[in-house]
């Protein structure tokens, strides 16, 4: 699914899916769509731990999300409750 992903980006954006200069590390944007192919083939592969994927939708990786629209998801589960001892 990542071979997808990449092409779907072309050579001119596939940029926009790694950290800076860096081939290796990838963005924000990039480690996201990334998570959302692992959790697809999870789902395809119709593994046990895909019962826990509630809230996901489908994702198809040669149809990733525009860059120019994306943002860090809050998070879920935060609680903005502070710890005892802080």
């Amino acid at each position: 699914m990542s071979k997808l992903f990449y092409e779907a980006l072309g050579p001119a954006e596939a940029h926009v899916a790694f950290a800076g200069n860096d081939t290796t590390h990838h963005s924000d944007y990039g480690s996201y769509e990334l998570a959302k192919c692992i959790i697809e083939g999870i789902r395809q592969a119709k593994l046990p731990i895909a019962k826990f994927l509630a809230g996901t939708s489908p994702f198809d990786p040669a149809h990733p999300d525009p860059f120019s629209q994306f943002d860090i998801p809050a998070e879920p589960a935060a609680n903005a409750a502070q710890p005892y001892g802080h």
